[in-house]
C-alpha cells in the first residue's frame, strides 16, 4: 500500500505535466527561460502551498475528471471537491501570479472553467 506522501508525490508530478501542457498549448510559443521558471514556481507551490487533498483533486481535475466524479472517487460529497479545488488554485494562482504574465492568463483560463 502507498503512503500518504508517495501518493502526494505521484498527484505532484501529474499536476505538474498537466499545468505545463496546458501553458504551452495557450502560449503557443517555446521559451525555455520562461518554461524553466514556471516549472520552478509551479514545483515550489505545490510543494509548499497545497494540502494534500488540493493536489490530490487538482491532479484529477487537470485530468479531464468533473467535480461529481472526483467526489465519487474520493468517497466525499461534491462541496467538499469544489471548495478544494477553488481554495487550492487559489492558493496556486497567488504563489505563481508573478512567474509570467502569459501563466496568468492561463491560470485564469483554468479558473473559470
Amino acid at each position: 500500500m502507498k503512503s500518504n506522501s508517495e501518493s502526494k508525490q505521484k498527484h505532484e508530478v501529474h499536476l505538474e505535466k498537466a499545468m505545463f501542457s496546458l501553458w504551452l498549448k495557450e502560449s503557443g510559443e517555446d521559451n525555455e527561460e520562461e518554461i524553466y521558471h514556471l516549472k520552478n514556481c509551479v514545483r515550489v507551490a505545490i510543494s509548499e502551498c497545497l494540502t494534500e487533498k488540493q493536489v490530490c483533486y487538482l491532479s484529477y481535475y487537470m485530468a479531464g475528471y468533473n467535480q461529481i466524479e472526483i467526489s465519487e472517487m474520493c468517497g466525499v460529497n461534491k462541496s467538499t471537491v469544489s471548495r478544494t479545488l477553488s481554495r487550492g488554485l487559489k492558493r496556486l494562482l497567488d504563489h505563481i501570479k508573478y512567474a509570467t504574465p502569459r501563466t496568468l492568463r492561463v491560470a485564469n483560463k483554468v479558473k473559470n472553467t
